[in-house]
């Protein structure tokens, strides 16, 4: 694929039932200001092609766009029509790191975010952080001392309140 503009977007489809990596050499991608990321249909986080060999396309029929061109045309051309949170990870989590990662994005003005996390018998942690995110495609950093976290599964909720409305998302997170 070859940019004879100063911004484009490539559209392909895959249709699998299994897991697809592509992979490209970013040697190739010449020394410019321009940015160049891959955007997967129902993914929140977008994938910066200069940064990265590779990424993964999960299972079924998915969609995936390629954006060439500055920071601005980028913002526009992915702007998802919908909330999205991705996978957590890592995932599986170690108790003694300090950080995990949540891919979120939105479709457009401001959205408060609440965490919960809660382990099989039900016994919610008391870590309980929230966050305020503008419309776009964010990694909320979660910094929190998990080391009282007994090793085991455990279902993150992830609570949106956009617009006088919350809608929740569910991820299955293990600790070790």
């Amino acid at each position: 694929m070859v940019a004879t503009q100063d911004q484009y977007t490539w559209t392909g489809q895959i249709s699998s039932s299994k897991d697809v990596t592509l992979s490209w050499d970013n040697d190739y991608f010449g020394d410019n200001e321009k940015q160049l990321v891959l955007e997967i249909s129902g993914e929140a986080e977008l994938i910066d092609m200069r940064q990265v060999t590779q990424a993964t396309i999960p299972s079924g029929n998915r969609t995936f766009f390629i954006h060439y061109g500055d920071e601005q045309y980028i913002k526009i051309s992915s702007k998802t029509k919908e909330t999205f949170v991705g996978s957590v990870f890592p995932n599986p989590f170690n108790r003694n790191s300090e950080s995990m990662f949540i891919p979120i994005a939105l479709p457009d003005g401001i959205a408060d975010v609440r965490l919960s996390l809660t382990d099989m018998k039900g016994v919610t942690a008391k870590l309980s952080p929230e966050a305020q995110i503008e419309e776009g495609r964010h990694k909320l950093v979660w910094k929190n001392n998990f080391t009282t976290l007994q090793p085991g599964l455990y279902i993150l909720r992830i609570a949106v309140l956009h617009h006088s409305e919350t809608n929740y998302y569910y991820k299955k997170i293990i600790i070790n």
